[in-house]
């Protein structure tokens, strides 16, 4: 039953507030009862009061009324004039509009009116109700919390939730995105160009995600950005070339050292003890020829010292010293020459190549430091001979690997030939370290937000809002299906031909 109308806008209503306009003597809210008496006077607005409950029979606003607004409450809920189509009301109006659409020769006399069917009475009316009536329960309401209307309203707010949801997710990710390419990359210089955006970090995302793709390390890093700033420098000219002399010293050295040589008349006391016969030998030079007495004890020198020495130090022996003192300065001499060996350093390199240079040259000059030791176990070896001209030494077996230290030469002569090839390609090149310094950013930007799981989850939510789409979608289209099937099965009950024919007919002069 309808308990009460409120009317914003409506023919000669304009405002009408039920609940503050209709009230008893007592000043209370009075509803409709089962029996209402409306009564005014002409042009008051009783025929304009029954065109809405009209509208609710014949679920449209009559002409002429466009733009109306009137709220109809009762125990089925409410009814506004922009939900006609599907209230549950069964409203029957007899006004001035009924006569003139159903009764028309009432009121077209002159023009010969007909009579419409506005009720069918029967068997089969009876059945069209009962199916109106299963489909509108099965309609149901939002109100009324049952049937097809509140599950669609229950998809549409699960609808409107996946759909914010995943719209958010995507959203968000998409602000990460355009973010870090705005603030981050396009106003670093470092990394190309100024026109970057979203498009072009998801492309750079993409490409880091490729087999081939490698993240810098922090030195590769620090070495794309000394690159950056390198100027072209000049080819290095010729190549490195170190020249080993051990094996030939060593066929030098090694009859010196294992030669036997004994005194014409030794003297016993100096063979006994070696750092005693240096002693003299080194003070022989200080003596002869220059001093009858001791310089260490001034006592004065035997007259026959002279010979008894020379007859210990014979020519032999005296040959071997020269000898071993010829030796000592070719290894020195080899020794000497090795810090000259490698003069190139790591500012003729470009970045790439000077830190491989640089490893080359302390491998290489790792490999030379135990040639040089081996040199200088030679020259210690010749200088214990030197010093004991009677006492053959054993030379041990080098240490040094010549086939290493050929192997960094030849790496470093490489090295030049690149290097030396690098400034035609330099601007190539800056290129290419502006492209890798900007993907290792990206790499790291897209693992610090999990970027792989956020593509996963913005999926999982798409496909819940696909889902929830296609279910409010198709809960949307069989309630229209239904409200179209009622509109169908009041459309025969007001079928004139499921009905009599009533035509006016004259008898006797008279309109029957």
């Amino acid at each position: 039953m309808i308990n009460q109308i409120d009317i914003a806008s409506f023919g000669s209503f304009q405002g009408l507030d039920w609940k503050k306009t209709v009230r008893d003597s007592g000043k209370n809210v009075k509803s409709f009862q089962r029996l209402n008496i409306l009564y005014g006077r002409n042009y008051s607005g009783k025929t304009t009061l029954s065109r809405i409950f009209r509208a609710l029979e014949t679920r449209k606003l009559p002409l002429n009324y466009v733009g109306s607004a009137f709220t109809v409450s009762g125990d089925k809920g409410a009814v506004t004039a922009a939900s006609l189509l599907t209230h549950n009301y069964d409203v029957r109006v007899y006004n001035r509009d009924f006569v003139t659409d159903n009764l028309g020769f009432l009121a077209n006399q002159d023009i010969g009116g007909e009579i419409k069917t506005f009720a069918i009475v029967g068997e089969q009316n009876k059945e069209i109700d009962d199916a109106i009536t299963a489909v509108e329960a099965k309609l149901g309401s939002i109100e009324a919390k049952v049937g097809l209307r509140f599950d669609l309203e229950a998809k549409r707010k699960e609808r409107d939730r996946t759909k914010s949801a995943y719209a958010t997710a995507s959203n968000g990710l998409d602000e990460k995105l355009r973010t870090h390419a705005a603030q981050k990359i396009k106003t670093n210089r470092q990394y190309g160009s100024a026109v970057y955006n979203i498009e072009h970090i998801k492309r750079d995302i993409i490409a880091t995600k490729k087999p081939d793709f490698v993240p810098l390390t922090s030195e590769e890093q620090a070495g794309k950005l000394t690159l950056l700033k390198q100027e072209a420098l000049s080819d290095i000219t010729g190549t490195l070339a170190i020249t080993l002399n051990f094996e030939s010293l060593t066929a030098t050295v090694e009859p010196l050292l294992s030669k036997a040589i004994t005194p014409t008349k030794a003297v016993e006391e100096l063979l006994k003890d070696s750092a005693l016969q240096l002693w003299v030998k080194q003070g022989m030079g200080h003596h002869r020829g220059k001093r009858d007495t001791c310089a260490f004890c001034r006592q004065d020198l035997p007259h026959d010292i002279w010979q008894v020495l020379d007859e210990h130090f014979s020519k032999e022996s005296g040959d071997l010293e020269t000898a071993l003192e010829a030796a000592i300065t070719s290894v020195t001499n080899e020794i000497d020459a090795i810090a000259e060996h490698n003069s190139l350093t790591g500012a003729q390199f470009y970045a790439d190549e000077r830190t491989k240079f640089e490893a080359s040259s302390k491998a290489l000059s790792q490999t030379l430091a135990v040639y040089k030791k081996d040199l200088e176990t030679l020259k210690k070896a010749l200088e214990t001979r030197k010093n004991n001209l009677f006492q053959p030494v054993t030379l041990t077996g080098p240490a040094y690997d010549a086939k290493e230290i050929d192997k960094h030469i030849a790496a470093i002569n490489t090295l030049i030939v690149i290097n030396n090839g690098k400034t035609s390609t330099l601007e190539k090149d800056k290129a290419a370290a502006r492209d890798a310094l900007r993907l290792a950013d990206v790499f790291t930007f897209a693992e610090t937000i999990a970027y792989d799981k956020e593509l996963d989850r913005i999926a999982a939510l798409k496909v819940d809002a696909d889902t929830a789409g296609t279910a409010y979608f198709d809960g949307e289209k069989e309630i229209r299906e239904a409200e179209a099937k009622v509109q169908t099965l009041r459309a025969k009950q007001k079928d004139e031909r499921k009905g009599a024919v009533n035509r006016p007919a004259f008898r006797g002069g008279q309109l029957v």
